[in-house]
């Protein structure tokens, strides 16, 4: 994820946080156990990296931003090879989260949101026929803590080999003048727990997320406006790991 821009149609767009920046990357393979990485970091100029490597699996989860305050990227990326009777499964991302106004009018608003994005998978003919791949996540959330606008491309990639993905997710969200709100980006991707344990061995090179997005507006139930932590990510791999014979 790069090229993250906002664009109010009026007014200042004012910052009342720093950036608050999170990368992790947690991998667990029945044949080497489970490992895990997480690094935090707040402020700007920031970067963040967490790695995890096993012999059959690697995960990294990256993200930086610079002094002025515009995000230069968020990956996550995945590299597996996939033994029969070996289960697998892995999380990397990375997240951003700002606080931010809009001042100098009244009433209602639009703001347009926008990402670039982009995906790489590379995977044989055996990898696309034992129907195996990975979940994948790009998104910008605004929140005031009540309700929520998204704009998040995600899915399943691995339905051929040697896929190429990119482009620009944009979408212009009402805001409202004079009230709180919080941006979260988010960009990760899983290997999800197996339905099988017999698949064929195989390949794989995922990054940043592609092309179903949608962009919505919700209500949420509670009134915290940040999004899931890619830390409570890494522990559903722990209690994957604690609950997978091995």
């Amino acid at each position: 994820m790069t090229g993250v821009h906002w664009a109010p149609t009026a007014g200042t767009l004012n910052w009342s946080s720093a950036w608050q920046l999170e990368a992790a990357a947690s991998i667990f393979d029945s044949q080497n156990g489970f490992t895990n990485a997480y690094q935090s970091q707040i402020g700007q100029p920031a970067t963040v990296t967490a790695s995890a490597a096993t012999p059959l699996v690697s995960a990294e989860g990256q993200g930086a931003v610079d002094v002025s305050g515009n995000i230069l990227y968020l990956r996550s990326s995945l590299f597996e090879t996939v033994a029969p009777g070996v289960a697998l499964s892995a999380f990397s991302g990375a997240t951003a989260y700002r606080e931010f106004e809009i001042t100098g009018g009244s009433g209602p608003l639009d703001v347009t949101f926008s990402f670039n994005y982009s995906v790489v998978f590379q995977g044989s003919a055996e990898t696309v026929n034992a129907g195996y791949g990975f979940d994948y996540l790009a998104s910008l959330r605004v929140s005031d803590g009540v309700n929520m606008w998204d704009l998040t491309a995600n899915g399943i990639v691995g339905s051929s080999p040697d896929q190429q993905f990119g482009g620009t997710l944009s979408q212009s969200f009402t805001l409202d003048y004079d009230t709180p709100y919080s941006i979260t980006l988010v960009k990760d991707n899983e290997i999800p727990e197996p339905g099988s344990l017999h698949v064929l061995a195989l390949g794989l090179l995922l990054w940043t997320g592609r092309a179903v997005h949608k962009a919505r507006r919700r209500r949420k139930g509670a009134a915290s406006p940040d999004t899931e932590s890619v830390l409570s990510r890494v522990n559903q791999t722990q209690e994957f790991m604690e609950t997978t014979p091995v």
